[in-house]
């Protein structure tokens, strides 16, 4: 069980005149996990590991800002010096399930491939239900026949792995990988309803990110257990990637998606000497 409320005010363009920028949010999120994971422990070559996985979510959004000098006498005390607020909240669940065999081909050689299924669902709503009359042509008020902008998406996905390894001696293990990844998709709850927006729906949902690629690397500890050291030249391909990105044509911030590529390499070493007890060097 997870929650987080998130609460902050700004003065959001740093700036010291009348008509500068505040913003005031109020942001909460909620999370109910568990997972339950069986591996067997036979004496042959083959064995499994299977599991399972279930997550309920729900995020609720409030922010209310003030800019350009703006003020309307006739509102209330809470909206009177405002020039927009936002309310929106998110409600997930995810099921998902997973299984690997894993095959000791000998001794040294061990070959693992898997695959993990999911299936997501979240409900959605956004809204901005003060405006000041003087922004409406920004942000579009609740009472427009696109003021409320709701979504039920449903996403699935599958994404399987498979691992190559081998011990040359007991303490270095060499290995090849390829594996792939999933990010889930969902929806701008923080971003803006623009007026300037044919399609708010399209605009504040946004798709799954999916990775996959190879990685090739060795672990190992040497010197009698003082010394770790571990090795990995990567290469990785992303489909809609989320960025966040400001869209000029419809004066807001929102999660867009976009393709990339992504390599490398890492070192890892961590070196303990039993004639120093207790130091550790990290590098």
């Amino acid at each position: 069980w997870n929650r987080n409320n998130n609460r902050w005010a700004c003065n959001c363009d740093f700036q010291s005149s009348p008509i500068t920028v505040f913003a005031t949010e109020d942001s909460s999120f909620r999370a109910i996990s568990s997972e339950l994971r069986l591996l067997t422990k036979y004496e042959g070559p083959i064995n499994a590991m299977v599991g399972a996985y279930w997550q309920d979510t729900k995020r609720d959004f409030w922010q209310h800002i003030a800019f350009a000098n703006l003020e309307d006498s006739s509102q209330s005390a809470v909206n009177r010096y405002q020039a927009t607020s936002k309310n929106s909240e998110t409600e997930g669940e995810t099921i998902s399930v997973f299984g690997q065999a894993i095959w000791s081909i000998t001794s040294t050689v061990e070959a693992t491939a898997g695959v993990r299924y999911t299936h997501e669902t979240k409900d959605s709503y956004f809204l901005q239900p003060y405006n000041n009359a003087g922004v409406t042509f920004i942000f579009r008020p609740s009472t427009d026949p696109l003021g409320v902008v709701t979504a039920k998406q449903t996403f699935k996905n599958w994404s399987p792995e498979a691992t190559l390894s081998w011990k040359p001696m007991e303490d270095v293990m060499l290995y090849v990988a390829y594996k792939s990844g999933y990010k889930s998709g969902g929806f701008s709850g923080s971003g803006i309803n623009s007026g300037f927006s044919q399609n708010p729906l399209a605009d504040l949902s946004f798709e799954p990110e999916k990775a996959r690629g190879f990685e090739v690397g060795v672990k190992s500890t040497l010197a009698d257990n003082q010394l770790r050291l571990n090795a990995t030249v990567y290469t990785y391909k992303y489909k809609d990637l989320q960025v966040d990105f400001f869209r000029s044509d419809i004066f807001a911030f929102n999660t867009v998606t976009a393709d990339a590529k992504t390599q490398g390499a890492e070192v890892e070493v961590q070196f303990a000497p039993h004639a120093a007890p207790g130091l550790e060097l990290h590098g």
